[in-house]
């Protein structure tokens, strides 16, 4: 981003969103979603890395000491559920603005731990949602393309679920995101998440669509292709050139300091 920003000041190029120089600590440090921390939109998808981050620090003792309770299906449930309709509700009228991002990544955090909770029990909800996974998956889908302005209620009742049924390959949506290219999808997602806004900024300059409104539908669709195309590759890339050479990196380091 600061090539591309460096580059298209120099060439006059406009550029959309909000990049101060202030704020580059903040997003190298991964606190630019904390509240009254600046860091502008460098690149806006990762506001929920920064507020993952915030999870992993201080969310997961809290996580940690929960589960060692061990409660039942049905008290982890409503602790799950009850965290996902607060964060749900107060984001509805608008409420805790400052704290928006942490607030709504520590109570999925929670919460997908509570199910986590359900799933270790394995007892007869668990059971029902493997079991119906496939059905919970078009329902839930189904509501979100019927009624899109529902899909902030839809994705708290009914993704829980269906997570809670991903854990078995016995229904056919689970075998299915359990093949080999699912399986690689789910691998550079993450690659994918972090450089397609990037990405796109720089098609919107080499190949911009505003250019091809007027044109045929096939020329169109070639067009939609080849910014596919172009953010899988880029996405791809970064998997392999930097995301697994940096993983196995950090991991040679741990090793490393184990046997000192």
């Amino acid at each position: 981003m600061i090539v591309l920003i460096g580059g298209a000041n120099f060439f006059h190029i406009t550029i959309s969103g909000d990049y101060p120089i202030y704020g580059l600590p903040f997003q190298l440090t991964l606190t630019h979603a904390w509240p009254w921390f600046p860091g502008g939109k460098w690149n806006y998808p990762s506001w929920t890395i920064s507020a993952e981050w915030f999870a992993y620090l201080c969310i997961f003792p809290i996580t940690w000491k929960l589960l060692k309770f061990k409660f039942n299906t049905i008290t982890s449930l409503v602790i799950g559920y009850g965290l996902l309709l607060v964060w749900l509700s107060l984001s509805t009228f608008g409420l805790c603005d400052q704290i928006a991002s942490l607030l709504h990544v520590s109570c999925e955090f929670i919460a997908g731990s509570m199910i986590f909770g359900v799933f270790r029990h394995g007892d007869q909800i668990s059971n029902v949602c493997q079991r119906y996974a496939s059905a919970i998956a078009i329902f839930g889908f189904g509501i979100l393309f019927v009624y899109p302005t529902a899909s902030p209620i839809a994705s708290v009742l009914l993704f829980p679920l269906l997570i809670l049924g991903l854990t078995s390959e016995t229904s056919l949506v689970s075998r299915f995101v359990s093949t080999a290219p699912a399986l690689w999808l789910g691998k550079i997602s993450y690659a994918l998440y972090m450089s397609h806004a990037i990405t796109l900024k720089i098609i919107k300059i080499i190949l911009p669509s505003d250019h091809y409104l007027s044109s045929s539908f096939l020329v169109r669709l070639c067009i939609l292709f080849a910014n596919v195309l172009i953010i899988m590759i880029a996405a791809t890339g970064l998997y392999y050139i930097v995301e697994i050479p940096a993983r196995n990196f950090m991991r040679r380091i741990a090793v490393s300091r184990e046997n000192h």
